[in-house]
């Protein structure tokens, strides 16, 4: 007669239980009530651990001492896996050791590396505890084998490779969040040497259609690269070492403030990106380097680009939004829905004239919002030379009206003025650019049903301006008699 492990005592169902792995006990418990209802107390514990290690802390060792929140990556390892943790994480936050005041707590030992006189604790714990991380390297392929990254993990406790076995030991680890994070040379190499072997093995187990990955880190799907203090003119982020990331299969979103990145830094022959959402802010590139990456790109659905006036002294280049809006268009134009622009720079540049053109948008086949800060729709009546050379005499630009460069796709739009510097598109230009609208809205854009004006219409009060008042309030009326709603302050 055949016997259900139901059909077992009690006491070897709570045996089967206590030893169940994490990874395992949301499933075995919601098998049936029976078992769930034996493993309460273990379930209890299971939830707690699984709240309380949800976001865990690398950061600095003068950071306030918290049970998530550990001052080396090798430490953090150590008591993740002795407590049989390393499954709760989600979110991962990094930040940048303050390399200034851990060298005045230790004094430098010319005989061993930056880590080690760093961090006392940590050469400790790889001395007298080799069998605390000896294992996580044996079951991770892509460092065992290596002898250096091996050597770097085990006897140095570098903090770039003992990271990438972090990553690679987090099987639910689902948003990575990095601050300042600009590794001395050797680490962030060691670092890059792991995610590349991660990425290369994780495309051909998705190429040859396995169904279970080996790979923890195919479960990532959002990073920010970000910094604490935005008023720094330094250390902006070189992404040549952190790249691979951006070619993790299950990255989808990734947001960069102050990078850097130029055409080798992309170049991953053969592999393609799954990156739906790109949000770059203030970036020190050039649009070859955008282009190179945007090819490996398949699916871009949402994109943000901001150039801040702030950030003009430190970054040696800037893209015209033409250029970008033209290559987004080759390579995205199929899959963008949501663009977002804002160029601060280059709208002081072009006060004169009143207007920094993107180009039309037409291209775009399933483009459904836009968010333009600055008068970007505006096409500058003089030459770019001219108006460089003559910023005070440049006259007013050409609006051009929304039918002439909106797709047909298009549901809303948002014309924005930046707070910042008092840019934007004003009040006449921006009712200029809705001329014909209301006449040809059905026969050019049948699915626009929202245009937001974020600035204030104030400037129409004094009787000079009356009669403009009154036709723009005509003209309003009339585009809400066709459908489409517009807001404003």
């Amino acid at each position: 007669m055949a016997c259900s492990m139901l059909d077992l005592p009690n006491e070897v169902l709570l045996y089967i239980i206590g030893q169940t792995s994490n990874t395992d006990l949301d499933n075995l418990t919601s098998t049936c009530k029976l078992v769930c209802n034996l493993a309460h107390d273990v379930l209890r514990d299971h939830r707690a651990r699984k709240k309380a290690y949800n976001s865990i802390t690398y950061c600095d060792p003068e950071s306030n001492e918290e049970k998530t929140t550990w001052t080396h990556p090798t430490l953090m390892l150590r008591d993740l896996h002795r407590g049989d943790l390393l499954y709760y994480p989600t979110k991962l936050a990094i930040n940048d050791p303050d390399y200034d005041s851990v060298w005045g707590r230790y004094s430098p030992d010319s005989d061993v590396s930056t880590e080690e006189y760093c961090y006392p604790d940590v050469r400790y714990v790889l001395k007298n505890f080799p069998t605390d991380i000896g294992p996580l390297v044996k079951a991770c392929p892509h460092v065992d084998g290596n002898e250096e990254l091996t050597h770097e993990i085990l006897d140095k406790g570098n903090i770039g490779a003992t990271l990438g076995l972090l990553l690679y030991n987090l099987p639910r680890l689902t948003d990575l969040r990095i601050t300042d994070y600009n590794l001395m040379s050797d680490g962030i190499v060691h670092l890059k040497q792991v995610l590349d072997s991660m990425v290369g093995a994780t495309h051909t187990e998705m190429s040859g259609n396995q169904r279970k990955s080996t790979n923890s880190v195919c479960k990532l799907k959002n990073i920010t690269f970000t910094r604490s203090d935005k008023g720094l003119t330094g250390n902006i982020w070189d992404l040549s070492m952190h790249a691979p990331f951006f070619y993790i299969p299950s990255v989808r979103s990734v947001r960069v403030e102050y990078l850097t990145a130029y055409q080798e830094a992309w170049d991953y022959p053969q592999l393609h990106s799954n990156i739906e959402k790109l949000d770059f802010y203030c970036p020190d590139t050039d649009i070859k380097s955008f282009d190179t990456y945007l090819e490996a790109v398949k699916n871009l659905a949402e994109f943000r680009y901001q150039q801040n006036q702030s950030a003009e002294h430190f970054c040696g280049k800037t893209v015209s939004l033409a250029d970008l809006v033209g290559r987004l268009a080759v390579h995205a134009g199929h899959s963008l829905r949501h663009l977002e622009l804002s160029d601060d720079i280059h709208n002081h540049v072009y006060e004169g004239s009143g207007g920094l053109f993107i180009g039309s948008l037409k291209s775009f086949q399933v483009l459904q919002s836009i968010r333009v800060e600055g008068p970007m729709l505006i096409k500058p009546v003089e030459s770019e030379k001219f108006l460089l050379l003559n910023p005070d005499r440049g006259r007013r630009g050409n609006p051009q009206r929304l039918i002439d460069v909106l797709p047909v796709s298009l549901t809303d739009i948002t014309l924005s003025s930046n707070a910042s510097t008092g840019h934007g598109v004003n009040s006449s230009v921006a009712l200029l650019m809705l001329q014909d609208l209301p006449a040809r809205k059905a026969e050019l854009l049948p699915n626009l049903k929202i245009i937001n004006l974020e600035f204030s219409l104030a400037g129409l009060k004094n009787n000079a301006m009356a009669g403009l008042k009154k036709s723009a309030m005509a003209l309003l009326c009339a585009c809400e008699e066709v459908g489409v709603t517009v807001t404003r302050y």
